[in-house]
């Protein structure tokens, strides 16, 4: 009798590892960041999963404080798809990026795969990472 109730529960758990894919699987990217010029501010980093509204638009917002000129963000919980990461040295902590009188930005930023614009921001093509599990990715200011 144990060994019919054994085996029956070793065929639920094959069932459902065949069936279960992991469309449903949440995952969790680390962002690691280096090279921050100075211990001062805040660290926000934004999660975007449009080209279309990169890097302005955000899905998902976290802050961090800064130690020993690096800081960690981490982001639970997300679905399998293309997103890029955008970061922020926040050094006066007003919660955006603030811009000198040519518009260029005064506080350091970095994002994804650590992709460089060409007078402007860089693109999205160039920062996505496919997420399909749990990523760690560094990005240097």
């Amino acid at each position: 009798m144990l060994s019919i109730k054994i085996y029956a529960f070793i065929g639920q758990l094959i069932l459902f590892s065949i069936f279960n894919s992991n469309e449903d699987t949440l995952f969790t990217i680390t962002v690691h960041i280096n090279n921050i010029s100075s211990n001062e501010g805040q660290i926000i980093c934004n999660l975007h999963n449009e080209a279309k509204t990169f890097p302005k638009k955000h899905i998902a917002r976290k802050t961090s404080k800064i130690v020993k000129n690096s800081s960690k963000i981490v982001f639970r919980n997300i679905k399998k798809g293309e997103y890029a990461i955008s970061v922020l040295h926040d050094v006066n902590m007003n919660g955006k990026i603030d811009f000198n009188i040519f518009h260029i930005p005064s506080e350091d930023t970095g994002v994804s795969n650590n992709a460089k614009g060409f007078l402007g921001p860089p693109k999205f093509e160039d920062a996505k990472l496919y997420i399909d599990r749990d990523k760690s990715i560094y990005i240097n200011l």
